[in-house]
């Protein structure tokens, strides 16, 4: 009997030893995970307003100081007017309060960018990405897909700098001043129905036809966000 109740007691000890010691590991992997997520984002920002490339080799120290030199993150609210002291780490919150991230690329002071964050339902996976306008807040000056489960070879190549590429220099507003957000076609721009009207569409993917639906979706719906802050900035 008295051997059994030490046994009982060591067990119990050796639960709980291994319960604490897997609750520390488990608190200090999260940290590490949202610190590398946090760099992946400011990654990619940097990526669509051409001051990084995975070519480069930065240390975590250099990325961060070539983040906090050029980028301006803030918050915006449906009407495109800036909302103070929210940050903007955190899109998928901040998209159910009806308020969006913008991040700003500043140049001597002035801003020469626009960064957007977009997201969506794609095939088999939410997709996250980042679409950048010019100075005129107009033209597409890059995007970058990431943090999806889509098809590697199909929809997974909506990564790629092949099709990610093809968005530079792209228009989200007609002559008019309409929103008119870029979009993915069927097959080949130039062998469609929208071949006079280059300026708006890109090539697609085959085989991801689903995939490059979602992004058309969901890109214009966030768009029609941003719109406020957009014409606000285009009209000044």
């Amino acid at each position: 009997m008295k051997d059994s109740l030490q046994i009982l007691k060591f067990s119990v000890l050796i639960c709980v030893v291994c319960s604490t010691l897997l609750a520390l590991a488990s608190s200090g992997l999260k940290e590490r995970q949202e610190r590398n997520r946090q760099l992946n984002i400011k990654k990619n920002i940097l990526k669509v307003v051409q001051l990084y490339s995975s070519e480069m080799d930065l240390t975590t120290e250099e990325l961060e100081a070539l983040y906090t030199e050029n980028i301006r993150g803030t918050v915006i609210d449906k009407e495109g007017n800036e909302v103070k002291d929210v940050s903007p780490n955190d899109a998928k919150a901040l998209k159910e309060r009806g308020f969006h991230p913008i991040y700003t690329r500043v140049k001597d002071g002035q801003p020469v960018a626009y960064v957007l964050y977009v997201e969506g339902k794609g095939l088999w996976s939410t997709i996250k990405g980042y679409l950048a306008l010019g100075e005129d807040a107009g033209t597409v000056s890059g995007v970058a897909f990431f943090d999806h489960g889509e098809t590697p070879g199909l929809g997974g190549e909506i990564e790629k700098d092949w099709f990610t590429s093809q968005w530079s220099g792209k228009m989200i507003f007609d002559g008019n001043g309409n929103l008119v957000p870029t979009q993915v076609v069927k097959g080949k721009v130039a062998q469609s129905k929208y071949a006079k009207e280059p300026d708006y569409y890109v090539d697609g993917i085959s085989g991801a036809t689903l995939t490059t639906n979602g992004i058309n979706r969901f890109i214009a719906e966030d768009l029609k966000g941003y719109e406020p802050y957009l014409r606000r900035v285009r009209k000044e």
